[in-house]
């Protein structure tokens, strides 16, 4: 019996040594891939890496190393803001969980993450493939499509690891499903959603409800025999997914419904961001055709698209060898996962897809070009089938793939002698006016990157063609035409998204004149709390988190809609009484030189007010603020108030003192006659106000903040931030991960035959 135990884990070992050369290999081709990023000091620097990733990391890494809990609450950004609520804030995702717990530097913790996710994702799809039947050479091509393509390179580069981090996941959750339709296991259907949760508490929502109907549909592609019983364990695994990752998801979904999202005539302008215009097809082929982002102008359909559409000429030829070879059922439903994908990124009205990225957390945030990372996916699976038609050296088809790249680099070099001609076509488009008109983009500019980029596509698809010609060549050996063709593939991808791979040092502080304005301003002595009102651009604020300095704006995916208009209140008047309600105790007007000024009209972070107005809508609220002649001490609020209060003047001459900490308030207020008290801070559900220990209705205040009425004396007062939907989401998570624990112990272990 020990033997035959023995025996058996010596067999499992064995499997396993077999199949290591893949991940180690994938490990060194990620470290080469973002060498880069591993030179001391350097790290991401494109705009959401350093206006929401480092700073939004560094409010949870400081607060839990100041009091050894994670931050609830973002006082930093529109007066303040929920943080762990925030679908920007990816804390309770397992890697960040230990990087905070470490007090590691954000620009160290994210490069180890993504060489992380990217050898998960590799590694995860070569693992998927050979379930699917691949031999090792092709699940190992796979693999290296699957990560090496554009889409991979621009999430990592641009800052979303929610994104990446769910694509890094995929492949593990297609593994658990393909396993557990083939065994019925339900435990696996459950691993599964384990796996699927892991997204969820990086809080990739809008990635978890797009992969729901792919894996819908991919099951059901599976064919009749035993669907039922797949699509409940499907369901076992959606269940799972969602019980476990409600600590995320429910107080998010509260999140959302308070913010600028939820609004439809702002949901439709994100919707229509990022979706495919006929235009980007062209990148499919030559990503920088229209020039480069953020490198002397681009004359594209979109900004963000130069090179997020590119999966490389030979894994395109590759999976189109894979499609239509024919043989091995399945490769139709990565065929059609493809086009779908790409029809679904160009949003042209599909029924039911509207309401799919309209649901709560999706907003239609930019949902278009989030569906390519599919497309991505199936052309990789399509391209390990193509590798092994090509790599078998039968079959009449075996010399199209060459001959394909070969002419596609001709027609690039023919066209790249005289390329006037695509710059004209270019200007002449409604993007292309647009760009020329309002980004100084010139036509000869145009014509001048486009010869450029259609040279780098003819030698690009030259190297394809040699390499698919490799592969099928009885006079090149096997294995040296699999290395030529896998270096092929890696080349030209990364060199068509090198220009995508923004690295800077990030050791030299970035240069804030603002910030060291205001600094001397302050002197080196204890200064009360306040904020700084500026009309810079949006993100600049964000930057001054790890200053420690608060601002009532900033940048965020998803505002808080009273935030955000009580702000666009003021901004027309830096020296209006709404600045001064703000808490803002210095003015900046951008330009070359910067101008901070203190602000003279600037009330302290907690003030009594003299009046309360009622009004019918926090709009209303917001509106009276920003009306000539205002009087700061007026408080406007929709609130329901009690009987006499609308009228009653309050009591301004009493002493008000302000202790913070985080996640908490406690005030005090010396008064003689009935006050009203304000507190310049966010309004949100989760506050809860205690005077003298008894728990208190709060206010809501200029649509935005809190006050809270008092009787005359002496009182203290706090403020504490308190979330039922986090409570309830925690909750729902424990019990899912103990069941899911409970059911994944082994039962009674059957006993082995003599």
């Amino acid at each position: 019996m020990q033997y035959r135990e023995w025996g058996m884990e010596e067999t499992i070992l064995r499997k396993v040594a077999r199949e290591m050369g893949a991940p180690l290999a994938y490990l060194g081709a990620v470290i080469l891939a973002w060498f880069p990023a591993w030179a001391p000091g350097a790290g991401f620097t494109s705009w959401d890496w350093t206006d929401t990733v480092y700073p939004f990391y560094s409010i949870s890494r400081d607060g839990f190393a100041a009091s050894g809990a994670l931050p609830f609450w973002n006082p930093y950004l529109y007066c303040g803001m929920p943080h762990m609520a925030a679908i920007a804030n990816w804390a309770l995702y397992p890697t960040e969980l230990v990087a905070v717990a470490l007090g590691l530097p954000g620009t160290l913790f994210y490069k180890l993450d993504i060489l992380l996710h990217a050898w998960m994702a590799a590694t995860g799809l070569y693992l998927f493939l050979r379930l699917e039947g691949r031999g090792r050479w092709g699940a190992f091509a796979g693999g290296l499509a699957y990560v090496a393509g554009g889409s991979f390179f621009t999430l990592a580069s641009a800052g979303h690891m929610n994104w990446l981090r769910g694509l890094a996941w995929l492949p593990i959750i297609l593994c658990a499903v393909r396993r557990a339709g083939v065994t019925g296991s339900f435990r696996l259907w459950a691993l599964g959603g384990v796996c699927y949760a892991m997204p969820l508490l990086g809080s990739s929502m809008q990635f978890t409800v797009y992969v729901a109907p792919v894996l819908v549909f991919l099951v059901a592609a599976e064919g009749r025999p035993g669907l039922g019983k797949r699509m409940a364990g499907l369901a076992l695994l959606f269940a799972v997914a969602a019980g476990i990752g409600a600590v995320a998801w429910v107080p998010a979904t509260e999140y959302y419904l308070h913010s600028i999202r939820s609004d439809p005539t702002y949901g439709g302008w994100f919707a229509t961001q990022w979706k495919l215009e006929w235009g980007d097809l062209v990148c499919f082929l030559a990503p920088n055709i229209y020039g480069v982002t953020g490198a002397g102008g681009y004359a594209g359909p979109h900004s963000f698209r130069s090179t997020n559409d590119y999966p490389g000429l030979l894994v395109l030829a590759l999976a189109a060898t894979g499609l239509f070879a024919g043989g091995t059922r399945g490769r139709r439903q990565w065929g059609i996962l493809a086009a779908a994908s790409v029809v679904l990124a160009m949003d042209i009205g599909i029924p039911g897809v509207g309401s799919l990225t309209s649901l709560p957390l999706m907003s239609n945030f930019r949902g278009g070009m989030r569906w390519l990372v599919f497309l991505h996916l199936a052309l990789a699976v399509l391209a390990a089938r193509g590798w092994e038609v090509l790599a078998s050296r039968e079959g009449r088809p075996r010399y199209a793939p060459a001959a394909a790249l070969g002419a596609v680099s001709l027609a690039a070099f023919i066209v790249s002698v005289a390329p006037g001609g695509v710059g004209r076509a270019v200007c002449a488009t409604e993007f292309g006016r647009w760009h020329t008109e309002r980004h100084e983009v010139t036509e000869y500019g145009v014509a001048e990157r486009a010869g450029s980029e259609l040279s780098s596509v003819g030698v690009r698809a030259a190297g394809g063609a040699l390499a698919a010609a490799a592969l099928v060549s009885p006079a090149v050996p096997a294995a040296g035409a699999a290395v030529f063709a896998l270096a092929d593939a890696a080349l030209d991808v990364f060199n068509a998204n090198k220009p995508f791979l923004w690295l800077k040092s990030s050791t030299a502080v970035r240069p804030d004149p603002v910030a060291d304005q205001v600094a001397a301003m302050e002197g080196t002595g204890p200064r009360e709390s306040f904020r700084v009102a500026s009309d810079e651009y949006l993100m600049t604020p964000n930057w001054r988190i790890e200053r420690g300095i608060e601002s009532v704006y900033g940048y965020h995916p998803l505002p808080l809609a009273r935030y955000l208009h009580l702000y666009h209140v003021v901004e027309r008047d830096m020296e209006c009484a709404g600045t001064g309600i703000l808490n803002a105790k210095y003015t900046v007007l951008a330009g070359p030189r910067p101008q901070v000024k203190r602000n003279a009209m600037a009330l302290p972070r907690a003030f009594l007010g003299a009046a309360l107005a009622p009004c019918s809508s926090p709009k209303e609220a917001w509106l009276r603020t920003g009306t000539t002649g205002c009087s700061p001490r007026t408080v406007p609020t929709d609130s329901a108030v009690s009987v006499g209060s609308a009228g009653r003047a309050f009591d301004t001459r009493g002493k008000v003192s302000l202790e913070r900490s985080q996640d908490r308030f406690r005030i005090g207020v010396d008064s003689r006659g009935p006050s009203l008290l304000v507190v310049a801070e966010g309004w949100y559900p989760a506050w809860k106000a205690f005077v003298d220990g008894k728990r208190e209705r709060i206010i809501r205040a200029y649509g935005a903040f809190m006050a809270l009425e008092l009787p005359p004396g002496r009182h203290g007062i706090e403020l504490s931030y308190d979330s039922w939907t986090f409570k309830a989401g925690l909750l729902l998570a424990c019990f899912s991960a103990v069941a899911v624990a409970l059911a994944a112990l082994p039962g009674r272990r059957r006993e082995v035959a003599e």
